[in-house]
């Protein structure tokens, strides 16, 4: 099978991106990770963070106006991978870091 510049026997798939969402300028970090409960989040945050577990249930949010560097207590969660969801003002997610807890 041919098509355009691809060639193989199994068929060819066309991919089109429409758009790339760019994170904050300023990065967002995570320390330390992997953590034993209480870490930092370091980085400019407008708007809300929220850290959600592998099944999306919300175990943390909080809004936030700009401070650099955020200390959060998790020590009384299960140890596991727990996602850091960042949003701006209209609630879209613009970043997403994974935190290790391993008490």
């Amino acid at each position: 099978i041919t098509s355009g510049e691809c060639s193989n026997t199994s068929p060819c798939i066309s991919v089109t991106i429409t758009s790339v969402e760019e994170e904050p300028k300023n990065a967002i970090g995570i320390f330390p990770n992997p953590t034993n409960g209480i870490f930092n989040i370091n980085g400019l945050i407008q708007g809300e963070m929220e850290i959600v577990d592998l099944t999306g249930r919300a175990i943390f949010k909080a809004s936030n106006s700009g401070s650099s560097i955020r200390s959060i207590d998790l020590s009384s969660h299960s140890n596991g991978i727990y996602f850091l969801l960042v949003k701006n003002e209209e609630l879209k997610t613009i970043a997403t870091r994974k935190i290790i807890l391993e008490k």
